[in-house]
């Protein structure tokens, strides 16, 4: 491996110098056969490696050949820019406010007072059928109305009744229907009668589950369909009542005071 040395008319090969040397430019380079002279070097090398390279070529090429093709391209028209009109700004309608209506005042609470009933008011029943008919009436009409007789009939009634010919049945329930009909027509007479506001209270008090009204006619009282057989249960039933209307006056004198 050597230095290549340039001269005018031959190219020698000589032996590798000092790198101290070679990094000089310009170097003095001895000659074969002639004299010694100048020669401009730009010869590097590495540690590395003993290849000997050139330096990169100068960019001014380059640059200059660009500049041309630069030159040569056409320039791109400008497009007009279009003028942005600006839109009328819409003024905000106003939304006309709506008047609050005036709240009505409060209406007076008016004061309920409870609707009493008088007792001698009673609506008529509409009439027996043909089984309470028998067992209270027909049925063993000579055994005395006891508290004893009136359990020992409505246990036994039952299987008499089913016993009882279809021939007895009829005429019971011929009867009891020509009784039924005059009852009805009795009974909404006396509704008719009565005055609409109590007729109101009545109906009102029938389908509503009320508490339990305080002037009502007492629970110890003998009921009416309990004394129905006659005897000493009616006696019993008048005087009962008698006393628990004179207990109700005392309580309401009492009240009242």
């Amino acid at each position: 491996m050597g230095v290549t040395c340039v001269q005018s008319t031959t190219r020698v090969k000589l032996p590798i110098l000092h790198f101290a040397l070679l990094r000089s430019s310009p170097a003095l380079i001895p000659t074969v056969g002639v004299t010694y002279r100048w020669v401009p070097t730009t010869l590097t090398r590495s540690f590395i490696t003993s290849v000997v390279r050139t330096e990169p070529a100068s960019t001014k090429a380059k640059v200059a050949t660009d500049d041309k093709k630069g030159a040569l391209k056409k320039k791109a028209a400008k497009k007009p820019v279009k003028k942005t009109v600006k839109k009328p700004v819409k003024k905000p309608v106003k939304k006309p406010v709506k008047a609050k209506a005036k709240q009505p005042a409060d209406k007076p609470v008016e004061k309920v007072t409870k609707l009493i009933i008088p007792r001698d008011i009673k609506i008529p029943s509409c009439g027996p059928n043909d089984y309470t008919y028998w067992a209270t009436k027909v049925y063993q009409p000579e055994l005395p109305r006891t508290q004893e007789n009136f359990l020992a009939i409505a246990k036994a009634s039952p299987d008499a009744w089913k016993a009882l010919p279809e021939s007895e049945k009829k005429k019971i329930n011929d009867y009891c229907t020509a009784v039924r009909a005059e009852a009805r027509k009795k009974r909404q007479a006396y509704i008719n009668s009565l005055d609409p506001v109590i007729l109101r209270e009545i109906n009102r008090r029938r389908t509503t589950k009320v508490q339990r009204i305080p002037d009502r006619f007492r629970s110890t009282v003998l009921e009416p369909f309990v004394v129905g057989f006659g005897g000493p249960y009616y006696d019993q039933y008048e005087a009962a009542k008698a006393a628990a209307n004179a207990a109700k006056e005392e309580e309401q004198a009492v009240k009242e005071a």
